[in-house]
């Protein structure tokens, strides 16, 4: 079987919780015809749906899907049935605790927040299938005829209330450190091209701004943004309360680009659903918002034409807040959001603090990607572009001018 959390450790994530179905199958991921005999194999095995279906009546359909996981929506239409197949990408254990993450997702559509994992095989999983639409990254910030930026902040605030079973705090350096260290030995000697554009990223300099945004940035160099906090506190009430907002640590999403994003139009009201928690830990709000901001752009990635205007964060950030109110669950937020709503003046300041802040948090992933798309590079075998991304992430970070060679910045 695959890789799994010591016995003590996944009882004490599962408490209170089902535990999720297995199944010793390994499905071929290249071949085929062996590959759709084996998501076949996967949903009649793990299916209670599909327990007394017949391979023939099964229709095997490859869903567009993000650019690590392979998916598969399986149909019997005789017994109206249908689940989601994925297989996980060749690799991905590098970067993502599979373990953990399957037990993540799992919990998730226990609390009723992401689809059910019907079941877990040697390399992959079944899903529950949700009928829904796809939202593309020009998409993510329509307000007419549907305000998805509306849906998507409160789903959003939805899964910040959540309590999970891992520890609270936020995972943001955990992440950037890891990558920085793998790609600390990655070179591309056998592919010039490749080369020629790794050395092109200036990764000594990327490195030197991420030791700099640590210190921005709340991290342990700083009490986890304590020392930020109370450095900011005779700034005024609006900065000090936009920080305290942003620097919280919550169950973040940490990918939430517009493949992870699906629109149920079905549903009563229509509503936004999450999927794909591989990068699902405790983290900083802000590093969400800044995230989620940054993925408008897509793969293409035009900041400037993409990335929200000001006054769409604010909308976004509004919507957020009432959603959180809504909830019930937070009563800083809910004094906050008082205040907010009857203090213009308060309001005006905490939104423009917070953005400043959120295009830190920005900065930090587009470390976080592009020194991912390094890693994909070098060991992913699907066809993407991940070092051209690589590129264009960080591109956009503040680097200081390298130099010309006379011991002065060039212009």
């Amino acid at each position: 079987m695959a890789a799994m959390l010591q016995p003590e450790v996944e009882s004490e994530m599962l408490k209170g919780f089902s535990k999720p179905k297995r199944a010793e199958l390994t499905v071929e991921e290249t071949e085929p015809e062996a590959r759709e005999k084996g998501c076949k194999d996967a949903v009649m095995q793990l299916v209670d749906d599909f327990a007394e279906s017949k391979a023939e009546d099964i229709t095997c359909k490859t869903l567009q899907g993000g650019i690590t996981n392979q998916l598969y929506l399986m149909e019997d239409k005789t017994k109206n049935a249908a689940a989601l197949v994925r297989l996980y990408g060749p690799n991905t254990e590098l970067l993502i605790d599979r373990p953990v993450e399957c037990l993540v997702f799992h919990i998730l559509g226990e609390k009723g927040f992401g689809p059910k994992l019907l079941g877990l095989f040697e390399n992959g999983r079944v899903e529950a299938y949700i009928p829904s639409k796809g939202v593309a990254p020009e998409e993510m910030g329509q307000r007419e005829p549907a305000d998805y930026m509306k849906l998507i902040a409160q789903e959003l605030a939805r899964m910040h209330d959540l309590d999970m079973p891992l520890s609270h705090e936020p995972q943001l350096w955990s992440f950037l450190h890891k990558f920085r260290d793998m790609t600390n030995d990655i070179s591309f000697s056998d592919k010039p091209k490749d080369q020629a554009i790794l050395e092109e990223l200036r990764l000594p300099e990327v490195r030197k701004r991420l030791e700099e945004l640590e210190k921005e940035l709340p991290s342990a160099a700083n009490n986890f943004g304590q020392d930020l906090i109370d450095q900011h506190a005779g700034h005024g009430s609006a900065e000090l309360e936009a920080i305290k907002f942003l620097f919280a640590s919550r169950f973040c999403h940490n990918d939430l680009l517009a493949g992870n994003v699906l629109y149920v139009e079905d549903s009563s009201p229509p509503r936004m659903q999450f999927i794909d928690f591989e990068y699902g830990k405790y983290n900083f709000r802000g590093f969400d918002f800044a995230n989620h901001f940054c993925e408008y752009a897509g793969f293409d990635f035009d900041l400037a034409k993409w990335y929200p205007s000001v006054s769409a964060q604010r909308h976004f950030m509004e919507e957020y807040l009432e959603a959180i109110v809504k909830a019930g669950n937070d009563k800083d937020v809910e004094r906050l959001h008082f205040r907010l709503m009857t203090e213009p003046t308060f309001a005006d300041t905490f939104y423009a603090s917070a953005l400043v802040w959120t295009t830190k948090f920005a900065e930090a992933s587009h470390i976080f990607w592009g020194l991912w798309g390094i890693i994909q590079q070098k060991f992913s075998p699907i066809d993407f572009d991940y070092l051209g991304y690589a590129r264009l992430r960080l591109k956009s970070i503040s680097l200081d001018e390298p130099d010309n060679g006379d011991g002065a910045a060039s212009s």
